[in-house]
């Protein structure tokens, strides 16, 4: 593999194999779950990687209503914005059971297969899927708490589908908390029981229809915010265990663009990273001249090369700025979906190398911001895959890779 950071001097050598893996595929490979044990053992692992912190993760889960914001994408003026939120923490070991993948799957299921992201042969593969997260565990124990990231997941795929990620960063001492934005993910149930299906007619107001999703999005984001400063609702066993001190912000495709969003609108964030999320201000913003935050940072994309205009950016950012690029990945990729899908050669699996190298970029970023800050903080990453790291500024460093013409 490659491992390179300008300004670190972090080199290798190797080559990665291109894959192009997608979540709608698994619908070819999960009904081998009911064809037999033998075929789904051997071509399937319905799993994702283990956490690579020190603790057990605990899950929980709590639908908030926002009652100052009417639900725009329903017919009744009455009907105000539920928020869905999923909690991953770092949790005492041997407490609590075994949870599920997906919550409530047998509720929302029919809303999975009508926002056309999720068919019916992948929700029996869903069910199978192990996790290694602990549903009702007690909280560990920690002297000055634990900085809390915001998760926000891409357009149309809910968060729990970032499990891999979320499950990671709570071993490694920080409380995710992950938003299925309503009518934004494939399915989630809401406050009042009913499942609130993706909203296709949002997709129809052409490049300006992303500007309403990021909004509704830092919305919802701002909401919970407030309450898990409130520490009410649901959140009372956690919420002295949480440094709200240290806020992160994490978000994938526009998860992503809102997390940039949520950094420049609001101060008490410490840092931010943008996984692949681009619009019309590039990873900034959807807005045209959308600049970088204030605040630290992390673009992590796919891409190999940068825009001129896009790289004097990330100049102008000062410090706190980096670029990391997983170079084999594909979109999908930083979802646990492209990972459940299997290769041909099931002992090979290159989205599972992608996601993992993907976490550790994330997790090393936000320690050095959230909790101990380091000389050389990519320095002896744990990466499955080819990795290029640019930490800004440059200071005459040329960018790795090339700027593009």
């Amino acid at each position: 593999m490659t491992v390179a950071a300008s300004r670190f001097g972090i080199e290798g050598a190797g080559v990665i194999r291109w894959k192009r893996p997608r979540l709608s595929r698994l619908v070819l490979f999960v009904g081998l779950i009911v064809m037999g044990p033998y075929a789904a053992s051997t071509f399937l692992d319905l799993s994702i990687p283990a956490p690579t912190g020190e603790y057990a993760v605990g899950r929980e889960s709590w639908i908030w209503v926002d009652q100052s914001r009417p639900e725009s994408h329903t017919p009744d003026p009455h009907d105000v914005r539920s928020v869905p939120v999923r909690a991953w923490y770092p949790a005492q070991a041997g407490t609590g059971q075994p949870a599920r993948y997906v919550e409530d799957l047998a509720v929302i299921e029919a809303g999975l297969n009508e926002s056309g992201e999720v068919g019916w042969l992948e929700t029996l593969g869903l069910r199978a899927v192990r996790t290694h997260a602990l549903q009702g565990a007690a909280v560990a124990e920690s002297d000055e708490g634990f900085p809390v990231l915001l998760l926000s997941p891409g357009n149309a795929t809910n968060v729990g589908f970032y499990s891999a990620i979320a499950e990671d960063l709570a071993s490694r001492g920080y409380v995710v908390i992950g938003i299925d934005h309503a009518f934004q993910v494939a399915a989630v149930r809401t406050e009042d029981g009913t499942v609130a299906v993706y909203d296709q007619t949002m997709d129809t107001g052409g490049p300006d229809a992303v500007g309403p999703k990021i909004e509704e999005r830092v919305a919802d984001m701002a909401f919970v915010l407030e309450q898990l400063r409130d520490g009410t609702g649901g959140i009372e066993f956690l919420a002295p265990d949480l440094d709200l001190t240290m806020i992160g912000v994490l978000g994938h495709s526009n998860g992503g663009i809102s997390a940039a969003e949520m950094c420049r609108t609001d101060a008490t964030i410490t840092a931010c990273i943008n996984v692949d999320g681009q619009a019309a201000g590039g990873p900034f913003g959807y807005e045209q001249d959308a600049v970088a935050p204030d605040q630290p940072f992390m673009f992590l994309t796919k891409e190999a090369s940068i825009h001129e205009e896009l790289h004097s950016r990330f100049e102008s950012a000062g410090a706190g700025a980096v670029r990391a690029v997983v170079p084999g990945a594909e979109h999908g990729d930083f979802t646990d979906g492209g990972m459940l899908e299997p290769d041909i050669n099931p002992f090979a699996n290159t989205a599972r190398s992608v996601l993992v190298s993907s976490r550790a970029l994330v997790g090393a970023f936000f320690d050095q911001w959230l909790r101990e800050p380091r000389t050389q903080p990519f320095s002896g990453l744990d990466v499955e895959s080819d990795v290029y790291i640019n930490v800004y500024p440059l200071e005459g460093y040329p960018p790795i890779p090339a700027i593009s013409p």
